[in-house]
């Protein structure tokens, strides 16, 4: 039951995230994806800096010292070409859409066996993440405010679509739950029957 809890918050936290950064790419596409490049590099060179403090406090590991260095030199270079972290960006965005639309569909294929209307809209929904996702991957060498505002309402239109497959397993595992309970009580009144008919 952890777990699916875990499962749950990771999906809801995805869910308004990717709503927040959609909505954020398609009001400022010019600044939020260079902003984001800009946060990244600088994480990363604070993270570099961290260890290279960490090392000359204990002396403990060259290869803490090898790995600050490092992180500090990827940070000044991801800082230093954004035009390049941005494509990078729009590329992973569309991979990580095109795999979340595959991943829907095959949900989407199971949920129309319960639910027709629901199941088609998650379908159709999935199918236009994963061509979405495609024309990221495919388009990220122009990256224009249009190919951003792009990625901004694909990213809207997955948390969407996970709002609706994550609807839609609640109410399939309530109904599983549902029939497990009425078959147990079955079982109690038909082995209640039984002792009362031997006494």
């Amino acid at each position: 039951m952890k777990i699916i809890q875990k499962v749950k918050n990771i999906s809801v936290s995805s869910m308004i995230v990717s709503v927040i950064l959609g909505v954020l790419f398609i009001i400022r596409p010019d600044v939020v994806l260079p902003c984001i490049s800009l946060l990244v590099g600088s994480a990363v060179i604070i993270m570099g800096l961290t260890a290279i403090i960490s090392y000359l406090r204990d002396k403990s590991s060259s290869f803490t010292l090898g790995l600050g260095v490092f992180s500090v030199i990827l940070g000044i270079i991801i800082c230093a070409s954004l035009d390049a972290v941005v494509k990078f960006f729009v590329i992973f965005i569309g991979l990580y859409l095109l795999a979340a639309g595959i991943f829907n569909i095959i949900t989407a294929i199971k949920i129309i066996a319960v639910s027709v209307f629901f199941g088609w809209v998650t379908l159709f929904l999935s199918i236009a993440t994963s061509v979405m996702g495609v024309v990221c991957i495919t388009q990220s060498s122009e990256v224009t405010n249009a190919v951003v505002q792009l990625v901004g309402i694909s990213m809207i239109v997955y948390a969407v679509l996970d709002l609706v497959a994550f609807i839609q397993v609640k109410r399939l595992s309530k109904k599983v739950r549902d029939t497990v309970d009425i078959a147990l009580a079955d079982d109690e009144i038909e082995t209640t029957g039984s002792v009362s008919d031997e006494d």
